[in-house]
This record gives C-alpha cells, structure tokens and sequence, in this order.
C-alpha cells in the first residue's frame, strides 16, 4: 500500500535515505514473505478481556523484552509461586509462549523461505544470525547479549556485530556466484536489527547492509520502517475504509484507539464528524494523547488530562513546527491493579499501578509481556517494571 498510494505515504513521512531503499528492493518478494518482529501494545482489564482491549501502538523494529519478558515469566514459575501456591495449585498455571522460541522460530522459517528460492545451506545445518546494534556500549536496559545466548540454545549460532563489520562476498560458483553477507568470514543467514535506516547515514560502511535489505535477509524487514504511530490512522480514518473489510472495520472500532498523524489537515474526528485536525487537538487536550511518531522509550509523551493546558499548547504547536513529527491519540485510561511493591529499605507496600500488554503473535504462538507503573506513560526505559502474564488453565 505504501509504495502503491500517495495517500497512504502521506501518513508515513520517510527520509530520503528510507524510501531510496524502500524503492531499490523486490517489494513483491516482502510482500510474500515479510519477515517483521513486531509487538503490539494494548490496555487490557484481565476481567474482561475482550471487551476491554485496545491498542494504543506497534512496534516492528528494535522490539525490546524478548529475552526480559520469557526471563521473568520463568522466574515467577519456578521461584516465586512455589513459595505461594501448594503443587496442586500451581499445576493449571504455566508461561505463555516463549518470546524467543517464537522469534527463533520465525527465523527459521524465513531462512526456508529463502533456500527454496535459491537454496544455499550451511555445512552443519545451523542458522547464522547476527543481532546488530549501532551503539551497543550504551548506557541502559539492554539484552542483545542475552538474547544472542537463548537462540545459541535453541539451536543457532547467534552472534553480537556492529555495523560496519559485514563484508560482501561471492557465493560458490555451484549455487549461483550471487553476492552474500559475511561477518569476519562468518556466512550470515539472518540479521536481526536493532536500529532503523535511517540511523545507517551516519554508519562508517553500510554496503553490506544495503544488500542484507535488498535480500531479504533482515528481520525486521524492510516493512518494519512503516514502525510509525501513525499507522493507526490507516486503521481508524475514513479515507481508507475501501482498504479492508467490513469485518475488518468493526474490529479496528472495538479495539484500536482513534489516531491521526498530527498536520493541517482536515479529517474525520473520534465521534465521525470533520474536523480541522491541528485545531481540533489544540483546544481538545481533556480528549487526547500527544506522541512522537517514531520514537521510542515514552520519550516526549504528553498525556493531555495530565497536564495543564498551556503545557498542552505549547507541545501541540511545537509538534506542529516540527511537521509530521508527532501524532495524536484519543486518550483511554490505562487499567490498574494491585502490585507488592519493595522499598528502599526493603519493606513490602501494596501500590495501584498502571500497566500494559504488549502481544508478539507468529503462526506458531503468541507471547505476551506486562509492564507496569507508577507514571501513566508505562515503559521499562522511565522506571516502568515487568509483569508476569501467565497461564491458567
């Protein structure tokens, strides 16, 4: 859709260097095949789960918690419950599907996809993957480390790279002499991203990735650049409804929150009626959530309810002088419960806290990871924590 409608691009404001790359690779190759990591995060009430459930945003690129979130669901299993439940107790309850057995199986079958359509395998069988970090020595919650041993586990041999470390080789004459990627002379079969393109510019060589991109080697794919906020407007604007079903159209209703790519722009507001978009979320901030478009982390969220009104203002204009760089959301509050919460000295308190769902779901399972907070914007990198979501059967 994005390459086919002008419309659709208009919600997806790219960098140059993003739709040159976009436009360079087999798009009907992704399409087939699109090989996307991604989490949805929702709000969610356990007591009524269907009827409470609404998305408030995803994330297809650089997706956290896939070591953390299996971590802390076996923690709770192994550790914890059985110092609350006695044995017949625990028995109905078990972890969700493992996030990185998903991911490493979705590695798998994509490297299928693949040496079907020029198969190449290695000698021993395994599946090459380098996670690949432009800064790996950051400060902050990281786990690409942890990551990399739990696929070795599985069955991979997973390996930590940085950018500039990739080379292009020729394959052997036999398979087609195609070029492929090499990491210090280690083939690659996978690489699994954790920046964006438009990141690669300031990458010391990047020829190498621009051909991992171009054969589809890369989870994220390339359809993981369309990891913009924005995407729900697609979801929720009447100017795409040709675009999908009916059916489709009354779940996006039940369980996807209005969304609009914040612009001057008229469009049909959360009750249906039009609307002067920029207009309308400068003097609504009772009704709205302001967010950056594509970054990550909760960083830059203004929660209108929250805040005083010129506060509001002044994020809504500067939004706006930044074009294209931010959406608004209708603003849903966010379900609480109760959590045992330890002190600094390290007494135990009950707290009501915020907390969110986040759902990996792949042919072969669905994970699932909690996270909770004091803050309504609840997110691990601002003090958030994470919950175990477990399963009763």
């Amino acid at each position: 859709m994005y390459l086919e409608s002008a419309k659709v691009r208009e919600i997806f404001p790219m960098e140059e260097d993003e739709v040159r790359l976009l436009i360079s690779c087999d798009s009907a190759d992704h399409a087939r095949h699109p090989a996307v990591w991604q989490r949805l995060d929702a709000a969610i009430d356990p007591a009524a789960p269907i009827p409470s459930l609404r998305f408030l945003e995803t994330n297809m690129n650089s997706v956290g918690g896939v070591y953390y979130g299996p971590a802390v669901e076996r923690l709770t299993v192994e550790v914890v419950l059985p110092k609350l439940l006695d044995d017949q107790t625990r028995a109905g309850i078990s972890a969700n599907d493992n996030l990185e057995e998903l991911l490493f199986r979705l590695m798998v079958r994509h490297v299928s996809f693949l040496r079907n359509r020029r198969p190449i395998a290695p000698p021993d069988g395994l599946i090459r993957v380098a996670l690949v970090e432009n800064d790996p020595d950051a400060p902050g919650c990281t786990e690409a480390a942890a990551l990399a041993e739990g696929l070795c586990g599985l069955g991979a041999d997973a390996f930590l790279a940085r950018p500039e470390e990739f080379e292009i080789r020729p394959e052997p004459a036999s398979t087609g002499g195609a070029p492929a990627i090499y990491h210090f002379g280690r083939p690659v079969d996978i690489l699994f991203r954790l920046f964006e393109i438009r990141e690669m510019p300031e990458f010391s060589s990047r020829e190498a990735l621009d051909l991992a991109f171009r054969n589809h080697i890369v989870i994220s794919s390339l359809a993981g650049e369309l990891d913009h906020k924005s995407i729900f407007e697609l979801f929720t604007s009447a100017a795409f409804e040709s675009a999908f079903s009916s059916e489709d159209r009354a779940i996006f209703r039940k369980h996807i929150l209005w969304t609009r790519l914040l612009r001057e722009a008229h469009t049909d507001g959360p009750a249906g009626r039009k609307i002067d978009l920029a207009d309308f979320a400068f003097h609504h901030p009772e009704s709205f959530v302001l967010k950056p478009n594509r970054s990550y982390g909760g960083e830059g969220v203004v929660i209108g309810p929250a805040v005083d009104r010129a506060a509001w203002e002044s994020a809504v204009e500067s939004a706006m002088k930044a074009r294209s760089a931010a959406v608004i959301q209708v603003y849903h509050p966010l379900p609480t419960r109760d959590f045992c919460v330890i002190g600094p000295a390290g007494e135990i308190s009950r707290e009501r806290l915020n907390w969110v769902c986040g759902f990996s779901a792949t042919p072969q399972g669905l994970g699932i990871i909690g996270r909770a907070s004091r803050s309504g914007i609840v997110n691990v990198a601002r003090h958030g924590g994470l919950v175990p979501v477990l399963r009763l059967s």
